[in-house]
């Protein structure tokens, strides 16, 4: 049962991580492109 709440906050963390960064990414993506024009 510990094993399973461990596994389900590292994926949790791993998943709101990812969530911030390709949000992150995306933004300066655009910035870029903006930039550019």
């Amino acid at each position: 049962m510990a094993f399973l709440s461990t596994a389900g906050v590292f994926l949790f963390g791993a998943w709101s991580w990812s969530l911030a960064f390709g949000g992150f990414r995306g933004r300066l993506a655009r910035g870029r492109r903006v930039a550019e024009d």
